[in-house]
């Protein structure tokens, strides 16, 4: 790297004697063009506050669900919350299952009129990744549905249906004996 493009010029003015420091004119323009950009960056956040209807701290919220993690019985696209605290245009979210584990901006999440969700609903103070909640609230594990694959008759707590208080299906075990049918 060239040592002359980063060094200040002193000049002096004759006037008084003092000393001024100046910069080569890149470092000033670089300097303008960070500003103009921070200056740039600043405005569209205020528009957008402007554009986005307000959300308070106890609104409900839809928060959108990444493809990959939609389940297959799950015909929904979005997952409600309730927000817990707002710092700084960031919000803090929180389910019936528990907190998600990240602050989101205001532009990720859409104002809904439904009230299904109160602060005093949640559960656990544990904070989950956005997959874990989606998880808990699936009809399915994650990418599939609850299914166990017993042999017997499925009434310990080995079975994967019967521990998570569903009956099995015709999808769990054909061909063996169950009594935990719905």
């Amino acid at each position: 790297m060239n040592s002359a493009r980063t060094t200040l010029v002193c000049k002096r003015n004759e006037k008084d004697g003092a000393v001024a420091e100046t910069s080569r004119p890149v470092i000033k323009r670089r300097k303008v063009v960070a500003d103009n950009l921070r200056k740039q960056a600043e405005k569209m956040v205020e528009r957008g506050k402007d554009i986005l209807p307000p959300i308070q701290v106890r609104d409900n919220v839809l928060l959108d669900i990444p493809v990959f993690d939609w389940g297959h019985g799950d015909d929904s696209a979005h997952f409600i919350a309730v927000v817990v605290e707002e710092k700084e245009g960031k919000l803090r979210l929180a389910t019936k299952y528990g907190f998600l584990d990240r602050w989101l901006e205001r532009n990720s999440v859409h104002a809904t009129a439904h009230k299904s969700v109160t602060v005093g609903n949640v559960l656990e103070e544990k904070e989950y990744s956005l997959r874990e909640l989606v998880r808990h609230d699936s009809v399915g594990m994650s990418r599939g549905y609850r299914k166990c694959c017993c042999r017997g008759n499925c009434m310990s707590k080995k079975c994967l249906c019967l521990k998570n208080g569903l009956g099995c299906n015709s999808g769990c075990h054909p061909g063996y004996p169950c009594e935990n049918v719905d």
